[in-house]
């Protein structure tokens, strides 16, 4: 009989293989695969399902350096919480370790260079959007090579912008002298102020001095053979050569020589041509030679084609323009003196600088509004005449002279970490640059802002403060003050001029400037002198806070009731404000702002004390008198745009009057001397650093006394106070 198997043997025979099935597939579906998952999915063991995982250690991406680190396409981040309710929501339980903090250890500087300074360019004028080149001056080379922080030839220097994108420039003269001129070529220059960086000290960096990258146009005359690309030659007597210099030497009295640019100039775009020569000693004493604007024309050298040129005539210097002499020979030349030529084109005629002899500096000899050719070139023309030609290049135009400024030396920080974002974990402050933020917000470095808020006060010029709320309108115009004025109201000027001998009594009213304020006079509020017993007025105040009147000095008469008395003692005089210090001085605390000063009505000088009197003898003897006080200085609040004080702004207290004494045969008198009235309060808000010149706030002097009494100077007036704030 055949054997059976168990169906229970069966049974679980079943189950292991369902088992066994079920155990495959899971570990099929978690075994890595042979080859890279499709369309950029993370590798194996991370998940491409839409279900979420879990990792009980660290995660470490991008070991392999690639572009692009980590990408969260939707969703909210959390660090340290498990529901994240912002795109990133950091949460802490450790209030010692910081939340967040951004550091970096590379270089915002060139690679390879030490050392780099900013260059702040200053702009007048309105935005230049073409290449133009500024002239940098450097004042140390010498200290700089001597520390071997610098080449000896300047060949490590580079400019950059911001971003370190290198900048064309050319090194004109002076390396390791203390004046090194340098022009830089900027793509675009805005309105105001910008900035771009010079750097040095790298040992194995080469030249890139280049005039031809620099210029629209460039010749320094390098080497021995004129540049034909450059230059149109018509020189029938072999006059005109190049070593180092272009040099022009022609005794053949005819103009029949010329070098002329190959090059053709527009004059609507506005350009200068700079020209740096030497003029050697001339024995044959006939030199004429002429450089210059020339007419678009290559083949008739003659004086009468240069539009625009200089002139030197026999070792006189002129201008000259199509064969006319433009003016009288402005100055006898130097030979073997450099000069220094610009002409600068107008949309009609010229302006011709000089620099170099007699001229310290670039100064206009002469400027012109005949010709406006449109297509010019540059030339050399000589009649007879000897010449070194340095260098000549041509410079785009402006409206306004660019100015530089050099800042302070900065040192590379590569491989140094720097905090750039920190949040302090006690306080919340956050810092930029700093991990050791005081404040809300501590920067370390400036800060560009489109408006900045204080305590709601909200101003988006911040920097050039020109509003009516502080400086008013200008409804009063300029102003220069001829003998003494005195004011009945706030007054709204658009500039004010104290000239040196004149006056202005500001009457206990303020000033606004929206311009210039420049003092070389007197602007004064003061108090007013003790006068005999009777006290001083007081400084007016009418929008500003009024002086003190001076205490009336005591009067002691015969005091006799049914006949004779002894001596009598001092009777203590009435007393005004005490000659103590100006009461304005304690505003100064509370003025926290520029705001407040201006809506703050400022308090005055104290009047003086009035001065005791009495008498010696019986009652018989006459009266005697104290001083009256001196009346207390006034305040003055001034709000200028720009302050220049090389005068004198005075809230003096007034002087203390003198006692009166009389004696008879019955006795005499005393009396003491009045006070003097307390200073005043002076307020200036004002933009920049202002020419502060002389600020007087001091206290009255005591009256004279008389008799046995004492002089007023126990009771002089205290200084007042003065403050000065700057934007």
């Amino acid at each position: 009989m055949p054997k059976r198997i168990s169906p229970k043997l069966i049974s679980i025979s079943f189950g292991v293989l369902i088992l066994t099935v079920f155990l495959g597939f899971y570990i099929f579906a978690w075994t890595e695969p042979s080859q890279a998952p499709p369309g950029n999915n993370i590798l194996a063991p991370l998940n491409v399902g839409p279900e979420g995982q879990a990792k009980e250690g660290g995660l470490i991406l991008n070991t392999g350096g690639a572009a692009t680190g980590l990408i969260i396409d939707q969703g909210n981040v959390g660090i340290g919480i498990m529901n994240p309710t912002a795109k990133l929501h950091i949460a802490s339980s450790d209030s010692m370790i910081s939340p967040f903090q951004i550091t970096s250890s590379g270089s915002i500087f060139l690679s390879g260079w030490n050392y780099r300074r900013e260059i702040t360019i200053s702009n007048a004028g309105s935005e230049i959007t073409e290449n133009h080149q500024v002239l940098v001056i450097l004042n140390d080379t010498p200290a700089l090579i001597t520390s071997g922080k610098m080449k000896s030839n300047c060949e490590d220097i580079r400019f950059t912008n911001f971003n370190r994108t290198l900048l064309d420039y050319w090194i004109e003269s002076g390396c390791n002298t203390p004046v090194t001129k340098i022009w830089v070529k900027i793509p675009s220059i805005p309105s105001g102020s910008s900035i771009f960086y010079i750097y040095y000290n790298n040992p194995s960096a080469l030249s890139e001095s280049d005039g031809d990258s620099t210029f629209e146009f460039f010749d320094d005359f390098t080497g021995t053979v004129i540049d034909t690309n450059k230059w149109i030659e018509i020189d029938p007597d072999n006059s005109i050569s190049q070593n180092n210099n272009l040099i022009l030497n022609d005794v053949s009295n005819s103009w029949t020589k010329v070098l002329i640019s190959q090059q053709t100039f527009d004059r609507s775009n506005d350009k200068k041509i700079y020209v740096n020569l030497t003029i050697p000693t001339d024995t044959s004493g006939n030199n004429h030679f002429m450089v210059g604007w020339e007419l678009d024309q290559i083949s008739n050298p003659s004086y009468d084609q240069m539009v625009h040129g200089f002139y030197w005539d026999n070792y006189l210097l002129s201008t000259y323009e199509k064969g006319s002499h433009t003016g009288p020979n402005t100055q006898s030349y130097s030979a073997n003196t450099d000069y220094e030529m610009k002409i600068e084109l107008k949309s009609t005629g010229a302006k011709y600088y000089i620099k170099g002899g007699i001229y310290n500096s670039w100064t206009l000899v002469k400027e012109t509004s005949t010709y406006s050719d449109s297509l010019m070139r540059i030339a050399f023309t000589q009649y007879s005449h000897q010449a070194n030609i340095h260098h000549i290049f041509i410079q785009k135009y402006s409206s306004l002279e660019l100015t530089t400024s050099v800042g302070e030396e900065e040192i590379n920080t590569e491989g140094i970490t720097i905090t750039r974002l920190y949040i302090q974990p006690e306080t919340g402050n956050i810092g930029i640059g700093t991990e050791s933020p005081a404040q809300k917000l501590d920067v370390i470095g400036s800060i560009n802002a489109t408006q900045l808020c204080i305590d709601g006060d909200c101003k988006n010029t911040w920097s050039s403060v020109q509003d009516e709320n502080y400086f008013g309108d200008g409804s009063d115009g300029d102003i220069t003050v001829s003998g003494t004025l005195t004011l009945t109201r706030d007054m709204y000027y658009n500039n004010l001029t104290v000239p040196a001998g004149r006056v202005i009594k500001t009457n206990g009213f303020q000033i606004f400037v929206k311009g210039t304020l420049q003092n070389s006079g007197r602007i004064e509020n003061v108090g007013n002198p003790g006068s005999g017993r009777t006290g001083g007025s007081g400084a007016k105040g009418v929008t500003v806070g009024i002086g003190s009147v001076g205490g009336t000095g005591a009067n002691i008469g015969p005091t006799c009731f049914g006949g004779s008395g002894s001596n009598h003692s001092a009777s203590g005089g009435e007393k005004g404000g005490i000659g103590g210090p100006g009461n304005g001085g304690s505003s100064i605390s509370q003025i926290k702002s520029f705001t407040a000063l201006h809506l703050t009505r400022l308090n005055s000088g104290g009047g003086g004390r009035g001065g005791n009197a009495g008498y010696t003898g019986n009652c018989l003897a006459p009266a005697g008198k104290g001083g009256g006080g001196g009346g207390g200085g006034g305040t003055i609040v001034i709000f200028t745009n720009t302050f220049i004080n090389p005068g004198t702004i005075i809230v003096q207290g007034g002087n203390g009057g003198n006692a009166s004494c009389h004696s008879n045969s019955y006795g005499s008198t005393w009396g003491n001397g009045g006070g003097g009235g307390g200073g005043g309060f002076i307020a200036i808000g004002t933009t920049g650093t202002p020419t502060i010149g002389t600020i007087n706030v001091s206290g009255g002097t005591g009256g004279n006394a008389c008799g046995s009494g004492s002089g007023g100077s126990t009771y002089e007036g205290g200084n007042g106070n003065y403050v000065i704030f700057y934007f």
